[in-house]
């Protein structure tokens, strides 16, 4: 989703932006190895749509 978003240029900024803010908090969730914050980081990402 990433690639689309930057494509759209300004316009996609925003959810360019909240979706990288999700990875990023996905990696920490990963590597502090908890569980409940990956779960429920997981649940948000489902709900990204283009």
């Amino acid at each position: 989703m990433l690639p689309l978003y930057r494509e759209i240029g300004p316009p996609g900024a925003f959810a360019l932006a909240m979706i990288e803010d999700c990875l990023k908090r996905a990696d920490k969730a990963a590597a502090e190895q908890d569980l409940a914050k990956i779960v429920r980081v997981f649940a948000e990402m489902k709900e990204f749509k283009l």
